[in-house]
């Protein structure tokens, strides 16, 4: 699934992370108090309210959502809060 990363902040608070991935788009942050994730749907554009869903952790975060789309979107952000470190072939 392709997920299409629009914003991303990394501040002393967290990391924050607007995606797409198909027709549909979300936010996450991921901050000491938990994960926080708003699905970006028809409702939220027209009435501009509430601050999502927050969650202790990403995997019961991705449990919460139905969506492929969106579950990938909060996989996402949980690989760009603590990426792979690179292999250093001076260590090898």
């Amino acid at each position: 699934m392709d997920i299409i990363i629009t914003q991303l902040l990394k501040a002393d608070t967290g990391t924050y992370l607007t995606a797409t991935s198909g027709k549909v788009s979300g936010f996450v942050s991921l901050t000491r108090q938990g994960v926080r994730v708003c699905c970006q749907n028809a409702a939220h554009r027209t009435w501009r309210t509430g601050a999502g869903k927050l969650f202790p952790t990403i995997a019961e975060a991705v449990a919460g959502y139905k969506s492929p789309a969106m579950k990938a979107i909060i996989r996402a952000a949980g690989d760009v809060e603590s990426p792979v470190q690179p292999v250093s072939l001076a260590n090898v």
